[in-house]
């Protein structure tokens, strides 16, 4: 700005400036208007919370998160097993925990767990977790089916290729409370879907 305005008059100088915080306004309102695109496309928006809104708006619009979890969520096959809400989970490792993820996956679009179903999620994170141990497991209640019968959920790191399987075998309710999950290392697993 030192160069552009070093042979203006003081009118010149100020109507450039002017020119620039418009210019700057006009970004402010379109990175505005995508976090409300975001926020919108969600089915659960009534529910999340300014951590989870700041959790998208990193992962779409500021960052590249350097390590990804591939989850894989198998829901069981008995009757009323599926559910319409949303879920959450949050990882824990040996070297830290993760934020709460919301399982979604905008490439497929379809929202909720049917029943005998197999479904794939991406959670990210700007930190290394180490280890996978443990995760916790949260039904939100927007949807009109609050319980959901979890078979297991199968965690890889893209980092390491390590897999760890969290058996769950039993009907979670939505709920504030989560259930934790105990991890088993897969002695070896493939990600298929890379």
């Amino acid at each position: 700005a030192g160069v552009a305005t070093a042979g203006l008059g003081p009118r010149g100088r100020e109507t450039e400036r002017r020119l620039e915080m418009a210019a700057l306004e006009a970004r402010v309102g379109e990175l505005q208007e995508e976090v409300e695109r975001f926020y919108a496309l969600l089915s659960a928006d009534r529910g999340l919370g300014g951590p989870e809104l700041s959790r998208v708006v990193r992962r779409y619009l500021v960052e590249a998160y350097a390590h990804t979890y591939r989850v894989e969520v198998r829901t069981s096959n008995h009757p009323g097993a599926e559910t319409d809400c949303e879920a959450y989970i949050r990882l824990h490792g040996s070297a830290g925990d993760s934020d709460r993820f919301l399982l979604f996956n905008p490439d497929d679009g379809i929202s909720g767990f049917a029943s005998g179903s197999l479904r794939y999620f991406e959670v990210m994170s700007d930190v290394d977790l180490g280890e996978i141990r443990w995760l916790t497991v949260w039904l939100g209640g927007t949807g009109t089916k609050d319980t959901w019968h979890l078979e297991d959920m199968v965690v890889w790191s893209a980092r390491t290729g390590r897999a760890v399987l969290f058996d769950c075998g039993r009907p979670l309710r939505a709920g504030p409370s989560g259930t934790v999950l105990e991890g088993e290392q897969l002695a070896e697993e493939r990600c298929e879907y890379e």
